[in-house]
This record gives structure tokens, C-alpha cells and sequence, in this order.
């Protein structure tokens, strides 16, 4: 009962961030192929009018934008990824020193314990 309320509050927590992130970098890579478009489109003016340094410079900055988006959206990916697994190893955790302690005041059986054990361990 406690896995799915934990998970479905990080969900809602977390959506709007990962909409945010994703939306961010969509956009920067529409920077990209707008910013490319235009030197393709306008390369003999560039040419021309020795103006490569520039666009050159722009370009970069394009770049580098992007990749600042796209690393802050591996990031929160990763940790969307990851936050099941580690949710599984606390409840697992905390069942283990919670079972333990009933199995040793004879309140639990050991099979049970183990049981249960293997039941929570499967989630992550």
C-alpha cells in the first residue's frame, strides 16, 4: 500500500519538472535547426561578407545552450529512472528491521518473514 501512494506522489511531484526539462530542450534543438537553416540558406552572404566568426560564434552558442538542456534533462530522466528502485530498497529496508525484530519476539515465523522478504525485493 505504501509503494504505489509514494510512487504516484513523486509522479505528480515530479511531472511538471519533467514536462519543463523535455519542453526546454526541444526547443534548444529548434534553435539548432533554425540556426543551421539560416547559414545553409544564407552561406554565400556569409561568405562574401567574411562574417564566418560570427556565425560561427552564434552557432556555438546555440550549441552549447543545448547541450545545458539536454544534460539537465538526462539529469532529471535518471532520477525519475532511478527513484523506483531505490523507493523498493528502503521499503525492503525498513521490513527487514521491522520483520526481524517481530521474528525475534516470536510474534512472526521465519518462513512468513522470508516470504515477505522475497515479495518486497521483487518490486525493485
Amino acid at each position: 500500500l505504501v509503494y504505489p501512494l509514494v510512487y504516484i506522489l513523486f509522479i505528480r511531484y515530479r511531472w511538471s519538472i519533467t514536462e519543463e526539462v523535455l519542453q526546454e530542450e526541444n526547443c534548444r534543438m529548434d534553435d539548432i535547426v533554425a540556426r543551421c537553416d539560416s547559414i545553409v540558406q544564407n552561406y554565400s552572404l556569409i561568405i562574401d561578407y567574411n562574417t564566418r566568426a560570427s556565425f560561427m560564434a552564434a552557432f556555438d552558442a546555440t550549441v552549447q545552450a543545448f547541450n545545458s538542456a539536454d544534460t539537465a534533462c538526462v539529469q532529471v530522466l535518471l532520477n525519475n529512472e532511478r527513484f523506483a528502485p531505490w523507493l523498493a530498497l528502503l521499503i525492503l529496508s525498513a521490513y527487514q528491521v521491522y520483520g526481524g525484530i517481530q521474528v525475534v519476539q516470536g510474534d512472526l515465523s521465519l518462513g512468513v518473514y522470508l516470504v515477505n522478504i522475497g515479495f518486497y525485493a521483487s518490486f525493485g
